[in-house]
């Protein structure tokens, strides 16, 4: 009876790359509807988080950089495989922020009041001091803003606009 023994017909190693920098938000930027029932067990679907209010000076993300990569790597024919360096974050600072550092930390923090502004595809963060909503319904739910704010049809019954600053209705 044969046996079966292992061995390495060929041999490599992988180059060990850097990792990616990244956002570590201070803040929850969650906006998943959080409805809590009262104590009947009825939900209230007017009291929507669907905002992501901010004042000045809060600080709200710190930027994590790339990393080098750390080892080069060898193919199976002992060629070279260049270890990739990780790339930055995509970040694009508009209105409302400003970038510090903080004992060599990179740390985002708001100017204004407002509402946070994060598009993640596009790499672009900003403080808005203007809203504008189609209306406020249950499909919004109330509404409480930092600024100015534009509804473009209806604030339907029962529904609250809580604001600090102009109101248009149109």
């Amino acid at each position: 009876k044969p046996s079966l023994r292992q061995f390495i017909c060929a041999g490599g190693d992988r180059p060990e790359n850097g990792m990616d920098g990244h956002l570590d938000f201070l803040i929850d930027i969650d906006l998943r509807p959080v409805l809590t029932p009262d104590p009947n067990g009825r939900i209230d679907y007017r009291f929507q988080r669907n905002l992501i209010l901010v004042k000045a000076g809060m600080r709200v993300a710190i930027v994590t950089p790339p990393t080098l990569g750390a080892r080069h790597g060898v193919t199976v024919k002992a060629r070279d495989v260049k270890a990739e360096d990780g790339k930055p974050v995509r970040l694009t600072l508009l209105d409302g922020l400003t970038e510090t550092e903080d004992r060599g930390v990179r740390v985002l923090t708001t100017t204004q009041d407002g509402e946070l502004d994060w598009d993640s595809k596009r790499g672009e963060m900003r403080v808005s001091t203007h809203k504008v909503v189609d209306s406020v319904d249950l499909s919004l739910g109330n509404l409480k803003f930092i600024g100015n704010v534009t509804v473009q049809r209806n604030i339907e019954d029962g529904m609250t606009v809580e604001i600090q600053g102009d109101l248009t209705v149109k």
